[in-house]
């Protein structure tokens, strides 16, 4: 499974050469924080475990890599945020035995230039009017 001819996702570890991935997309529900949006969530077996796995997962192209958050589904079906980092287009977390899926999520960030800009706006309107009614009282 490739995106932009790159694979998709990618297990890193100990394997035989006969080893084989599957990969394919989840219908997962996961509960999100208010700030968050599910970019996508994708499903993967290996033929045999490993230990000491790590997995790479190319980013979507409208993920931030800045704002993002990744989620993997353990042996119980739960879902726990997992530290990662970002290498080139993909994101690198280190897996346990059994995890089995991987979700990619957006944090969206609070425009707080924008909300900087709009009191500004409104202090510089207050400041006019607060002038001018001195003005006329003069």
């Amino acid at each position: 499974l490739t995106r932009a001819e790159i694979p998709l996702l990618l297990v890193q570890g100990e394997f035989s050469e006969s080893a084989d991935l599957s990969v394919q997309t989840s219908q997962d529900q996961i509960l999100l924080e208010k700030k968050e949006r599910l970019l996508e969530v994708w499903e993967f077996r290996t033929t045999e475990p490993a230990s000491q796995t790590q997995l790479r997962l190319q980013l979507p192209e409208e993920a931030d890599p800045e704002n993002i958050r990744i989620l993997i589904r353990g042996t119980d079906g739960s879902w726990r945020k997992e530290a990662h980092h970002v290498l080139g287009r993909y994101a690198v977390v280190g897996l346990a035995s059994h995890d089995d899926a991987v979700a990619v999520v957006e944090i969206k960030s609070t425009p707080w230039l924008l909300y900087g800009g709009v009191a500004a706006g409104v202090l510089l309107l207050a400041v006019i009017v607060l002038s001018r009614k001195k003005k006329k009282t003069k």
